[in-house]
């Protein structure tokens, strides 16, 4: 089989994360570019070697940065020097339209955002049927969502969007214990991450572990304190209530 030629949009900590599981990249340049998710992805004895495996099927061919003056946080890497990290040098565009030319699925990042900008980067390769993955959140607005879902449908397009904490074995083990508590269930406290001290797009990962462990049938949702959503408290039809604590630092 042919490889997948993938695309990404956006130069940011993501595009530092997860790009390396999918192309082979210069070590010492990763770790000039983007030190912080070069500490998370190498192994600390092997400076060379990644913590995890290069995902085989992909090729990465081309990086675009929607606001190119733009210095994303923690970051003063251009798109270009996201390009040069890599082993065989993805194209740098200059447009989005160039983007959605010769690929077959494209990676939209967004590591700090909160998704408001998600609608618009996704229709031109949704209206071109082209397999789309968008980063966390998946949308700032309920409005937002449903047009790309819309979108999807009518072009028959391929659309996903999710937080690791729907994914990883871990959150899955816990919620395998659950039937271990004696009595039923009441009260499910979360610690998320983001929010007011933080990123306010990643709290989607305190509400996607909530959902994971204690199920997707939410009937109303309550936000309370000093800050916007610092505590989500979630309420299901069944009776059990996960409150996700939105409060500390982003870490």
């Amino acid at each position: 089989m042919k490889k997948i030629r993938l695309a990404m949009v956006r130069c940011d900590g993501h595009a530092y994360t997860f790009g390396p599981l999918l192309a082979e990249c210069h070590p010492h340049v990763y770790r000039d570019n983007c030190h912080a998710q070069y500490y998370w992805m190498i192994d600390g004895a092997q400076p060379n070697k990644l913590r995890t495996p290069i995902i085989p099927g992909f090729k990465l061919v081309k990086v675009w940065e929607p606001d190119p003056d733009r210095r994303h946080p923690g970051m003063s890497t251009s798109v270009a020097d996201l390009a040069d990290t890599f082993v065989v040098k993805p194209q740098v565009c200059s447009n989005i339209d160039e983007v959605t030319e010769d690929i077959d699925a494209v990676f939209i990042n967004n590591c700090n955002g909160d998704g408001s900008d998600h609608l618009t980067l996704a229709t031109p390769f949704l209206k071109k049927g082209i397999p789309t993955f968008i980063d966390k959140p998946f949308a700032a607005q309920l409005k937002d969502a449903k047009a790309m879902v819309a979108l999807a449908r009518k072009h028959k397009t391929p659309l996903f969007s999710g937080s690791i904490m729907s994914h990883v074995n871990e959150v899955t083990y816990l919620k395998r214990r659950l039937p271990e508590i004696r009595g039923p269930l009441h009260l499910g406290i979360v610690k998320g991450v983001g929010g007011p001290d933080g990123p306010l797009g990643a709290i989607i990962h305190g509400l996607s572990f909530a959902h994971t462990v204690f199920g997707t049938g939410v009937e109303w949702v309550e936000c309370m304190g000093d800050l916007p959503l610092q505590y989500v408290l979630l309420h299901y039809a069944s009776g059990v209530e996960a409150l996700v604590v939105n409060r500390h630092k982003f870490e």
